[in-house]
């Protein structure tokens, strides 16, 4: 059996209060978050800085004050969930999907593009067609981060024989893919896709819409603001 001597007993009640005082300090930060306005606002990690965004958020936080917002970054799929499931208020996303009883609206469509370094024959070609796609290895990002808009995204490349090849760094600014790829992005900001490439427009790939995802049950007054 261990026993505490008399400065250990001492210290040990010490230790108690100082960790009761922390644990009334957190619940009653709890209680004064809970009494604010709060909208829960899910986000891509690259839609931060677009200006349609911004403008949105600071529209919001401009003419009410008053609400707290708390950001939740991801990936379109699992943010079109959270939403659903009323985990969110509201979420930007990309592409066509199932949103139930959400409301939707469209703020920017995206087009395809391909990176190619310097030398590949389709850096020069007038036009990007299906065929020149064939048998071409493709840098995509990973279906399994969303497996709905990679099908709207890449369908075309696979229609058009290309070898599609998922790697999770293609947004990354030091990318560098292997010589003869290309690598195949929306052409949502201006890093990312490939160090060194060429960019080419995509034209027979359909533009991929951004939405704001919002629902229209026990949201708080302020989200229609955010568009």
């Amino acid at each position: 059996r261990l026993t505490l001597t008399r400065e250990g007993a001492r210290l040990l009640r010490v230790a108690r209060a100082a960790i009761a005082a922390i644990d009334e300090v957190e619940a009653a930060a709890q209680e004064i978050r809970a009494e604010e306005p709060i909208i829960l606002l899910g986000i891509l990690p690259f839609a931060i800085d677009m200006p349609v965004v911004e403008a949105a958020i600071n529209r919001l936080t401009y003419e009410h004050p008053q609400y707290h917002m708390q950001l939740d970054v991801g990936l379109s799929h699992p943010l079109s969930a959270r939403t659903q499931s009323g985990k969110l208020h509201a979420a930007f996303t990309l592409g066509r999907r199932d949103i139930g009883d959400l409301e939707q609206v469209k703020l920017a469509d995206f087009e395809l593009v391909i990176g190619v370094y310097p030398d590949d024959p389709l850096a020069t070609k007038g036009r990007i067609e299906p065929t020149d796609l064939a048998g071409r290895s493709v840098v995509t990002f990973p279906r399994s981060s969303d497996p709905v808009l990679f099908d709207q995204v890449y369908g075309p490349f696979v229609e058009a024989g290309a070898i599609l090849e998922a790697n999770a760094q293609i947004w990354s600014q030091i990318f560098q893919p292997a010589p003869g790829q290309i690598t195949a992005t929306l052409n949502i900001k201006a890093s990312g896709g490939g160090v060194g490439l060429k960019r080419r427009r995509v034209h027979f790939a359909p533009r991929t819409p951004f939405y704001l995802l919002r629902s229209t049950k026990n949201a708080p007054t302020g989200i229609n603001l955010l568009w």
